[in-house]
């Protein structure tokens, strides 16, 4: 949808059974509120634990993040619908955009 992924990477995390079993990407567009989310399973994965990866699309590239928020993976499971899952990224991507801003604005340039 938003463009190139990083197919190796998320290849590793799909077929290396040191890794999880569900993975979750949301791919976002900054610096708009556009999100994707889709879902890869490894069956030969050894940790049963969901995680959730944070894809960030950027002009010359994307960045993959680990994002560990307490009950995001717990209450993305229970959506069935894209409509269910809205009101939970928004959240996610308000709070990141927040975090985003106060880094950005700490940078000396």
């Amino acid at each position: 949808m938003f463009g190139k992924r990083k197919p190796q990477v998320l290849q590793e995390f799909k077929t290396n059974t040191g890794f999880y079993a569900h993975i979750y990407i949301i791919s976002y567009l900054p610096p708009s509120d556009c999100f994707e989310v889709r879902e890869e399973i490894n069956p030969q994965g050894a940790i049963a634990d969901p995680i959730v990866l944070l894809e960030v699309i950027l002009q010359s590239s994307s960045r993959l993040y680990r994002w560990r928020r307490s009950g995001i993976v717990e209450q993305a499971k229970l959506a069935d619908t894209r409509r269910q899952w809205e009101p939970i990224l928004a959240q996610v991507f308000r709070d990141m955009k927040t975090e985003l801003d106060r880094k950005l604005l700490n940078w000396k340039i």
